[in-house]
């Protein structure tokens, strides 16, 4: 069981890390491998501010509410192994 959670929780970091190169390449910052580390660290509070109001506004408008983007749809799948990491620890176990 804490095998299959580890390779969730990797998928999710995996995921965050995607969704933190796209804004990285949207707002024209470059690569995260080269970034300074305080904009680095900006970029990822941007990235938590983004991904809390995704979830905000997808629990009051449903998931068809959101833009059919490539963030958008990162961000749904980064959500989809959040929730499945999160139903097995109450659940005590992976599927």
């Amino acid at each position: 069981m804490n095998e299959k959670l580890d390779q969730l929780r990797r998928q999710l970091d995996q995921k965050t890390t995607e969704i933190e190169s796209l804004m990285a390449t949207e707002h024209g910052m470059g690569s995260i491998e080269n970034m300074d580390p305080s904009k680095y660290e900006r970029l990822q509070q941007d990235v938590e501010e983004l991904l809390e109001r995704w979830e905000e506004t997808t629990q009051e408008q449903g998931p068809g509410g959101m833009e059919d983007t490539p963030l958008n749809r990162l961000i749904a799948e980064r959500f989809e192994l959040e929730q499945i990491i999160l139903a097995s620890k109450r659940n005590g176990t992976t599927t």
